[in-house]
């Protein structure tokens, strides 16, 4: 296999058909054996363009060292994805549900019995960081995958897009001009970030920093969940 292959021919999780909510980042994290395993794990599967997010971690859970993977989606709240976690949050807010103050519960029956059903996660750079992958494969097929993003949002016309992570949010085109709003916030250490919003005739968009982030606390997260509740599309 070619290594540009995955970079071009994988974006993703999901079914847009059927998703309500997008999220936009910008590569899976991970070590340079995890890369290789997931690109088996993408071909044994048909090297399809968009995988069933279960499936693919039920299959990737097989290979040495990646059992927990299969606990992902069991219920099991000390198994919540790092990076999932708060945009679960932020779903949950944008839809004002779960519990507002203690909502792992919620987060954890979100993601193993909604996700794979409701939500789109994209990726603008595939491949996994540059641990085996020229910076010029990387940044060609960023650009062809942040086009093909971009065009399956119009045509799909999701209730809710989030582009997270400044790749992501380089990626997100017109969709970026048209977030005119935003939300501020400051962390305990101090740092100050900034959250993103606005729509186009169909969906609401929100660009964000990356759920990993030092500093970024559940409330911020639920705090952009409510702001973006607020916007309406043909708003703008």
């Amino acid at each position: 296999m070619k290594t540009e292959t995955m970079e071009r021919g994988f974006l993703g999780y999901g079914d847009p058909k059927e998703a309500k909510y997008w999220f936009v980042g910008p590569e899976e994290a991970g070590s340079a054996e995890q890369v290789i395993f997931r690109e088996e794990v993408w071909t044994e599967l048909g090297c399809k363009p968009l995988l069933d997010v279960q499936d693919f971690h039920l299959l990737l859970a097989r290979k040495p060292g990646c059992g927990t993977m299969s606990r992902l989606f069991s219920g099991d709240q000390s198994l919540i994805q790092r990076t999932w976690r708060d945009l679960i949050r932020l779903t949950l807010s944008f839809e004002n549900s779960g519990n507002v103050d203690d909502d792992t519960e919620s987060i954890g029956n979100f993601q193993a019995r909604r996700l794979s059903k409701e939500a789109m996660l994209l990726e603008c750079r595939g491949g996994q960081d540059t641990f085996i992958r020229p910076d010029r494969v990387l940044e060609e097929a960023t650009c062809e995958r942040g086009q093909l993003i971009r065009d399956l949002i119009k045509e799909n016309k999701p209730a809710l897009v989030v582009f997270y992570g400044v790749i992501a949010c380089d990626q997100a085109g017109m969709f970026g001009e048209m977030a005119i709003g935003r939300l501020d916030v400051t962390t305990d250490q101090g740092r100050a970030f900034t959250f993103r919003y606005g729509a186009t005739d169909d969906t609401v968009i929100g660009l964000a920093p990356h759920p990993n982030a030092r500093g970024l606390q559940a409330s911020h997260w639920r705090s952009f969940g409510r702001v973006l509740r607020g916007v309406r599309p043909r708003a703008f």
